[in-house]
């Protein structure tokens, strides 16, 4: 009994995984190339095509050496590119944008705020924290990992190509950064519904707030 409830829930998040993974990536392939909306049109079949490609492409999994290159995978899929992704949306969201500034667009917008202790470890403790972590999964991967890849009979080319999976995402964030394109400013969001300019340590000018407030309760 508590085998096939183990393997119902192992089901259950690999579908709950596939729609966020599905809707994330199809959503941007249909931002960058907007001729995958004219050549198809209902979403359905997209996305039917789209799960067939991987499916097709998952079947290397099933081949001899497949054991082989699901343990590269599983090594290299999910570890230090991960942490590289989240340490670089610790530094962008609240340093770059301004954590204070989030914080004052959700008071504008639900009336709330963040607790002043979730401020802090947001903005201090997180960042910190994971850094060492990333530090420590470089240290593991070309200390112990490599003592462990050479007692599995890895060789150093096969090694390095799945590192490759590692260095190649991290690689392409700043070749990412010179090909943009156009989305509406932040800015011109804030002001275009709130009339007020926040800065980034999360000030405004509230008089100009209430006086929006006024004119949009005024009587015509």
């Amino acid at each position: 009994f508590f085998n096939i409830l183990f393997f119902f829930m192992a089901i259950c998040l690999g579908v709950d995984s596939s729609f966020g993974f599905i809707d994330f990536s199809m959503r941007y392939a249909e931002m960058q190339f907007p001729i995958l909306l004219r050549l198809v049109k209902r979403q359905e079949i997209a996305r039917a095509i789209f799960l067939t490609l991987n499916f097709l492409m998952s079947l290397i999994f099933c081949l001899q050496g497949g054991v082989y290159i699901f343990d590269m995978f599983n090594d290299y899929c999910g570890s230090i590119q991960l942490l590289f992704c989240f340490l670089l949306q610790l530094i962008i969201i609240p340093w770059i944008f301004g954590i204070e500034k989030l914080n004052t667009l959700l008071k504008l917008r639900t009336g709330e705020t963040m607790p002043r202790f979730a401020v802090l470890l947001i903005k201090y403790f997180v960042p910190v924290f994971i850094f060492v972590i990333f530090i420590f999964a470089w240290v593991t991967e070309f200390k112990e990992n490599q003592k462990s890849r050479v007692n599995a009979n890895w060789t150093t080319g096969i090694t390095w190509l799945g590192r490759m999976i590692m260095f190649i995402p991290m690689l392409l964030v700043p070749v990412g950064w010179f090909f943009r394109y156009e989305c509406p400013n932040i800015d011109d969001i804030i002001m275009q519904q709130y009339g007020v300019s926040v800065a980034r340590d999360g000030t405004y000018d509230e008089s100009k707030l209430q006086e929006v407030e006024m004119n949009a309760v005024a009587p015509i």
